[in-house]
């Protein structure tokens, strides 16, 4: 399997595969390591680490059987990172549609109250937002007063 190319991995998950390597490289005094080899095999490890292999993986493979003596630390875990890559996780046959647009789910107010159209998330088939119904509750709630009053006024 070829190896992803370095453009196409994210540069958080190079520096993550560097501290990993490092973290091998503290632990295993046979597997001393530069900051430049550091550098140069980075991107190697986060590509184990994107398809899938997590640190501590990662480290496994680089620290077992380790041959007596390593003569170049570096040279031994380009070529363990190159030759132990794992598969790339498959890519799925479909692909999900994208999710509806939420303005897909809204309704303009016809409500009088709006200079501009007025989109809102309705609660089964209304057609007023929010506030335009609560303008017309008041003004049923005016409407029921001012009878109220005209109708106690005529009674007397």
């Amino acid at each position: 399997m070829p190896p992803t190319p370095r453009e196409l991995i994210p540069d958080g998950l190079v520096e993550y595969a560097a501290l990993v390597l490092a973290s091998v490289s503290h632990s295993e005094p046979r597997l001393r390591l530069t900051g430049r080899e550091l550098k140069e095999l980075a991107p190697l490890a986060a590509d184990w680490i994107l398809r899938g292999a997590t640190g501590r993986d990662l480290r496994e493979e680089l620290r077992n059987g380790l041959p007596e003596p390593v003569h170049h630390a570096a040279s031994l875990i380009r070529d363990r990172l190159q030759r132990k890559l794992p598969e790339a996780p498959p890519i799925p046959a479909t692909h999900p549609s994208p999710p509806k647009p939420r303005v897909a789910q809204m309704r303009e107010c016809q409500g009088d109250g709006h200079i501009h159209p007025y989109l809102f998330r309705p609660l089964g088939d209304e057609e007023l937002c929010g506030g335009c119904r609560v303008e017309r509750a008041k003004e049923g709630e005016r409407d029921a007063r001012a009878t109220a009053a005209w109708t106690s006024v005529q009674a007397t």
